[in-house]
């Protein structure tokens, strides 16, 4: 039981490393056409695999860029609307303005980040 936790975290060696996708280059005999028809349309699959998965990263990209430039917006207004309401409370209970400072400091901090 503790070799096998071991083994799952790495730090117990391991004797025999099992290849789980071997190839051996013999098994395959390209002498019909058919064969290098089914090797061919595979081919364009995997690289239409290929192209779909770099236009996903290209979206994940836009979207990711689209939220850091949001958030940089309404961080940008929470750190204009506060120091005019934190004004408009100059006569008002400390505990307020207390309870409003820790906001304004967060996202001025997080305005310098971004």
């Amino acid at each position: 039981m503790i070799t096998n936790f071991l083994k799952s975290i790495g730090l117990y060696k391991l004797n025999k490393v099992e290849d789980v996708h071997s190839y051996d280059a013999s098994k395959y005999n390209l002498t019909s056409k058919a064969d290098s028809d089914k090797i061919i349309h595979h081919k364009n699959f995997l690289k239409s695999v290929l192209e779909d998965e770099n236009n996903r990263l290209g979206y994940i990209e836009n979207k990711t860029s689209q939220i850091i430039s949001q958030t940089s917006i309404v961080f940008s207004l929470v750190g204009l609307f506060i120091p005019i309401i934190i004004n408009r409370f100059e006569d008002s209970n400390l505990l307020i303005k207390i309870i409003l400072i820790p906001p304004l400091i967060t996202s001025m901090i997080l305005l310098r980040q971004v």
